[in-house]
């Protein structure tokens, strides 16, 4: 006991946590960079001419010479909340739409998901819905495609793999794409307009020491998909990417365990993941400009990279878009 208590002192011990806090503190959160970054944006949306600001127009991916000007910067911008709370009538039938329509007989499961996530409130006898990121509407997707995802790991395994179980799968992996879209934000939203009058978003997903953010596939595998679930949330909200989103199409999760066939994994979720980006969804008044990596690093680290620097206090931090 006697010893527990020393150590924990010691791990308190004031000089250290000066040493901890000198002139060459990087924080490892890299939200805290993100908030540097957004401040920039917020400073140049009070500017009434074009973005001078070289950075802006990097991490935009802006020619020079297609001058813009900043109109909106949301740092965290819940899209997926604020538009189920806005108009839960219709949400869940569009998010559901938009992750299955694709599929031939994609209404039919549709119609049938939404009557089960209705609920009835005791005090309110007009049907609500439950969002697809809760708890509740996750456990009833689970009832409807029991035993995943061991239950498709032990398929492939056996080569057992028929057509029926193909289209299961891929049914379960528009519902669990549905319910990432409505558990992440972007880091930064920028809504800025071009020379030529056209409105656009653009999402920034902000890095450090973290690489990109995996997700299990629909047969339990670790899958790099942050970036690609961004890509969803933007061309639901705002229509199909004007940019290529072939970049951030998920790639085969070489090394696993699970999906030792290529083919079979193309057929299921790769299948998926480029049916949904490559539909035409709904077009809005504001474009959707895609989404960008931002990756920050200590300028000392900035060899052979196209890299902006930001400075704020005692802190230098290298940007560069991947």
């Amino acid at each position: 006991m006697t010893e527990n208590k020393k150590e924990k002192k010691a791990y308190l011990d004031t000089g250290r946590l000066e040493d901890y806090l000198g002139s060459n503190l990087y924080c490892r959160e890299e939200r805290q960079f993100a908030v540097f970054l957004y401040n920039i944006f917020l400073e140049e949306k009070n500017n009434t001419n074009a973005v001078t600001n070289p950075l802006i127009n990097y991490c935009l991916d802006i020619s020079s010479s297609r001058t813009a000007r900043i109109k909106e910067a949301y740092f965290e911008a819940t899209l997926m909340r604020d538009y189920f709370e806005r108009d839960r009538s219709y949400f869940n039938r569009d998010i559901l739409e938009f992750c299955l329509g694709w599929l031939c007989y994609g209404s039919n499961i549709i119609n049938e998901m939404l009557n089960k996530l209705a609920i009835k409130d005791i005090n309110n006898p007009d049907k609500t819905s439950r969002n697809l990121g809760q708890q509740k509407a996750k456990k009833i997707i689970m009832e409807k495609y029991p035993g995943y995802p061991g239950k498709l790991a032990m398929a492939i395994k056996s080569g057992e793999t028929d057509y029926e179980t193909r289209q299961e799968a891929r049914e379960k992996a528009c519902f669990d794409i549905a319910g990432m879209m409505m558990n992440a934000v972007p880091d930064i939203l920028v809504i800025y307009q071009l020379q030529n009058g056209s409105i656009c978003a653009k999402a920034l997903e902000c890095k450090y020491l973290s690489g990109e953010g995996t997700y299990l596939d629909i047969a339990g595998a670790n899958c790099k998909m942050q970036l690609f679930i961004q890509e969803c949330i933007m061309h639901f909200c705002f229509g199909k990417s004007i940019k290529s989103t072939k970049r951030h199409i998920p790639k085969f999760p070489r090394g696993s365990q699970i999906w030792s066939n290529e083919k079979l994994w193309e057929n299921i979720c790769l299948n998926v993941y480029e049916g949904i980006l490559n539909q035409n969804w709904k077009s809005q008044d504001i474009l959707n400009a895609g989404v960008e990596k931002i990756q920050f690093i200590k300028p000392g680290d900035c060899a052979n990279k196209t890299v902006y620097t930001i400075s704020t206090g005692s802190t230098r931090l290298g940007v560069y878009r991947e």
